[in-house]
């Protein structure tokens, strides 16, 4: 598992690092890159802006793997210009 899903896995289980988090979110519920690999370096998690990019990039493609399997089951079209990766 790389770093940054490591990371991931720890902000799930760690309710003082998700409220960290939470407190650094805009309106939209974002939170800049520089932020989070500062909170990550704190936590002893060192990893890049690249590092969260590719996180993202895999789980948007597992989403659209998901969806579309309902599409099939479903026979409907998804809409996956609203995925959105939270932590």
């Amino acid at each position: 598992m790389k770093i940054f899903e490591r990371f991931t896995e720890q902000v799930r289980r760690n309710g003082t690092l998700r409220t960290q988090i939470e407190k650094q979110l805009d309106k939209d519920g974002n939170i800049a890159f520089d932020a989070l690999i500062a909170l990550g370096v704190e936590h002893d998690y060192e990893f890049t802006a690249d590092d969260i990019r590719q996180y993202k990039a895999k789980r948007r493609l597992a989403t659209r793997l998901r969806r579309d399997t309902k599409d099939t089951i479903a026979g409907r079209e998804w809409d996956l210009s609203m995925v959105t990766w939270d932590l």
